[in-house]
């Protein structure tokens, strides 16, 4: 009978595709090398899912994190609801959903700024427009993460002049490659020298 091991996990990430390793015109989960957590020197359980909103992160957080009992928890999810239309407010919404079962569950929540995106890119790519005002709802919910006690900016780190994702991040437009994804591995290796983690 195929079991799922759900011990030994300090440290899990969530999320939608971003996470779950989408990245160069969408690669399989599988290759690592799109995984930002497969360059962090200590054992990370995966638990992203691609095509997540942030609803759908809080809806299955408890089947799908509460298992595997992780100490921390890096967080990035949003991005495929601001791009559908949602409001700042309703991503806002679902991450507090997140971060009171992560502190009702002794989770230490670590929020991720969301990374912006390349519209242009994503049309051509996926043929999927993104909503018009993507930019200021994506500025809302980031403003939001940035309150929080826990922290990681990956926005400032992947974002052009314009605050658009460049290509030579995000071949599609919304999944960063391998170099985005290693500038994410990146803040967060900072972000853990600084507070003496792990």
């Amino acid at each position: 009978m195929f079991k799922v091991r759900t011990t030994g996990y300090r440290w899990a990430v969530f999320g939608d595709s971003i996470t779950h390793g989408g990245g160069a015109i969408s690669n399989p989960p599988s290759d690592r090398r799109f995984d930002y957590s497969a360059y962090l020197p200590f054992t990370v359980k995966n638990l992203g899912r691609s095509g997540d909103t942030a609803a759908m992160l809080a809806e299955r957080f408890d089947t799908d994190v509460l298992p595997f009992k992780p100490q921390y928890l890096l967080i990035l999810g949003g991005s495929n609801s601001i791009r559908g239309g949602a409001s700042g407010e309703e991503v806002i919404a679902a991450l507090m959903t997140i971060k009171q079962k992560c502190k009702d569950n002794n989770i230490v929540p670590i929020f991720l700024t969301l990374p912006p995106v390349n519209p242009d890119r994503i049309v051509r790519v996926f043929n999927q427009p993104t909503a018009d005002n993507w930019q200021d709802e994506l500025a809302k919910v980031n403003a939001f993460i940035k309150t929080q006690p826990y922290v990681i900016d990956i926005y400032s780190a992947l974002a052009d002049e314009n605050g658009i994702l460049p290509v030579k991040y995000a071949q599609d437009g919304l999944h960063p490659d391998i170099s985005g994804k290693r500038i994410i591995a990146g803040r967060v290796l900072e972000f853990l020298a600084k507070n003496n983690l792990p």
